[in-house]
């Protein structure tokens, strides 16, 4: 029941909800492209997608970069 609360609080967020949307095509995408995208804050992108991964709604991975 605790991971259903912690999926519902993660989608009831406007900017969460905007990087799903983004990242649907199933392509990888570098924060700072989805940042310039959603003109938001690199690091306002990078909180909001470690809360979307920790709920498995996205998987990401390092690269010399950024995080995909």
């Amino acid at each position: 029941m605790d991971f259903l609360v912690k999926i519902f609080k993660a989608l009831a967020n406007e900017h969460r909800i905007q990087l799903l949307r983004l990242l649907l095509g199933g392509e990888e995408k570098e924060i700072s492209e989805l940042a310039h995208k959603l003109s938001l804050p690199y690091k306002t992108v990078a909180r909001n997608l470690k809360i979307l991964e920790q709920t498995n709604l996205v998987n990401s991975r390092r690269s010399l970069r950024d995080v995909v």
